[in-house]
């Protein structure tokens, strides 16, 4: 069980020597071919990013070094440079926006361990609850208080932190809470309905 299929064709008859010989494939290669090398990025100034300069020079250097023409022009690599920095710097900008928030919201958090009244919200199609004493509910319901959800915690925070949030992160979610008037003002009952 060993031999190869070639060699029990042989064994058998149903081949002969030459013909085996003459089939013979050549070793498999290797999965690790060689790869394109690929073009060395753009120098980087000194504070990280790239400058319009810095680009133009790499494609001017890299076209003379192999006396090839790259098929971009320098306006392209220049704006595509450019690009990439605006990108990173979005980036970079709502990484700290993220970090602002989070520490606000942390450091205004007011939510109780020892709560025990689920306070409940809608958020999109579902509700949630968070735990909250009763003084943090009459707090709620005044509007002194607000819950807050970001990036999948809950906060109870002050009301001027929400006001302060609302204006500089979209991304929090602040719940509504109901008002105690009831749905006498939007629905009157006529004065000549009769039982």
């Amino acid at each position: 069980m060993s031999e190869s299929l070639q060699d029990q064709l042989v064994k058998a008859g149903l081949a002969s020597a030459e013909q085996a010989q003459k089939k013979k494939r050549p070793p498999a290669r290797s999965k690790n071919k060689k790869r394109k090398r690929r073009k060395p990025a753009a120098p980087r100034a000194a504070n990280g990013a790239s400058t319009a300069a810095a680009a133009t020079a790499a494609g001017q250097s890299a076209g003379q070094s192999t006396g090839q023409s790259t098929g971009k022009t320098p306006q392209t690599q220049i704006r595509r440079a450019l690009l990439q920095d605006i990108r990173e710097a979005a980036k970079r900008d709502r990484k700290v926006l993220a970090r602002r928030t989070r520490a606000s919201l942390e450091e205004s958090r007011c939510n109780d361990d020892k709560a025990t009244i689920a306070h409940h919200f809608v958020r999109g199609k579902k509700i949630k609850y968070v735990y909250v004493t009763a003084e943090q509910q009459k707090a709620l319901h005044e509007g002194t208080l607000a819950v807050a959800v970001y990036d999948g915690a809950t906060f109870l925070v002050h009301g001027n932190v929400r006001k302060e949030l609302e204006a500089s992160n979209p991304d929090v979610f602040f719940a509504e809470v109901p008002s105690d008037k009831g749905d006498e003002d939007e629905f009157p009952v006529p004065d000549d309905l009769t039982w």
